[in-house]
């Protein structure tokens, strides 16, 4: 079991997405996203799909269409900085990552109960899952964006205004099965490893916290106390890294739902929770993975506290009062919690910040529902 641990638990996992951020190596799909990326020409065009799609959300219509508009000139906007954010963080990226990955096994060395041994085996099999899904996601929009347009429907919003009638309506559907995909890898592949890298420092969390509430032994403290200094520090650099593309993923979650209240609460009710809830559901993600993050980190105040109170009644000696200098310590540290934050620590992602944003939604849609 220990060997399965090592070769596809935590240690496996952050080095494997390392490889996939390097995008060198890693096979032809990699090779072109990592091209595209890098190409001056596909950011000029994600610029120019962003503009055209807020130009014609500016054009008089149908709230649906105008909606439609404003929902593409969001993602084409958020493809563009996903795409800044993988040039430029690339290398860091996978820097950090073998960074966690030797943190990984280190913390691993110390110990692993059978249940956090089958999460972490699970881990690296869903990590490698979110990233095919990253990867598919795209595709199944750039199919699903077509139908409308091949149905007759305009909500399909034209981005070639100057075609009209079945030409305009060929011609947008290619334009689209062909541009949503790429433009919405890098946004889904960014937000897919948000969502492991944080579920792995929860576990790196829960395994430590495991170690402390069984650590007998003055030296088993000490090596969890600078286990968790490490982990404190990498929690850090991760969410520093993962600053930006929160920012971005806060700001369109909260924004789009707002917009789609006031957009068509004169036309339908039921536009809303066809546009609004996609955005919550993928705001709820983020803020379910901050929680998990942050009751992980606070676990261990209880654990570093039952094993203080094991050692009560024992002989007392020096190395005795340090180790339990270390565990006051750590228990200190651990009333602060760690989870994910936006836009510098104003807005931290926990499931009381969810609720908070829908009681607020809830409010201002039955204000606009009872206006004349």
């Amino acid at each position: 079991m220990g060997a399965v641990l090592v070769n596809q638990g935590l240690p496996e996992a952050f080095s494997w997405w390392g490889r996939q951020w390097r995008m060198r190596g890693n096979g032809r799909f990699q090779d072109g996203v990592r091209k595209m990326i890098h190409s001056r020409l596909w950011i000029l065009y994600c610029v120019y799909v962003a503009s055209g799609s807020t130009l014609n959300a500016l054009v008089k219509g149908s709230p649906m269409r105008i909606l439609s508009a404003i929902d593409t000139a969001v993602a084409s906007w958020g493809c563009v900085a996903m795409t800044v954010y993988m040039r430029r963080t690339g290398e860091g990226l996978s820097d950090l990552l073998a960074d966690a990955a030797a943190l990984a096994a280190d913390i691993c060395a110390g110990g692993v109960p059978p249940e956090l041994q089958v999460l972490a085996e699970q881990h690296y099999k869903r990590g490698r899952l979110l990233f095919n899904v990253g990867c598919a996601y795209p595709f199944g929009i750039s199919v699903v964006s077509v139908l409308p347009t091949i149905a007759g429907f305009d909500a399909g919003l034209a981005v070639w205004p100057w075609f009209s009638g079945q030409l305009g309506r060929v011609t947008n559907a290619l334009f689209w099965m062909f541009t949503c995909f790429p433009l919405g890898l890098p946004v889904f592949i960014v937000y897919c490893f948000l969502l492991f890298l944080v579920e792995a420092n929860t576990l790196l969390y829960r395994i430590l916290g495991a170690q402390l509430d069984r650590a007998n032994a003055n030296t088993d403290v000490k090596e969890a106390a600078r286990r968790h200094v490490q982990l404190c520090k990498l929690t850090d650099q991760c969410r520093d890294v993962l600053e930006y593309p929160l920012n971005v993923y806060v700001s369109t979650s909260l924004a789009m739902p707002a917009i789609a209240t006031v957009t068509l609460t004169r036309a339908s009710a039921t536009g809303f929770a066809v546009v609004g809830m996609l955005y919550l559901a993928f705001f709820y993600a983020m803020c379910l993975v901050g929680e998990r993050l942050q009751r992980a980190s606070t676990s261990l105040v209880p654990c570093s506290f039952e094993s203080y109170a094991s050692q009560i009644g024992r002989p007392h000696s020096t190395s005795r009062a340090r180790a339990d200098r270390l565990l006051l310590t750590i228990m200190l540290r651990a009333h602060q919690p760690d989870t994910i934050f936006a836009f510098r620590k104003a807005v931290g992602l926990n499931l009381h910040m969810f609720t908070n944003s829908i009681n607020n939604w809830y409010s201002a849609l039955n204000i606009l529902l009872k206006m004349p």
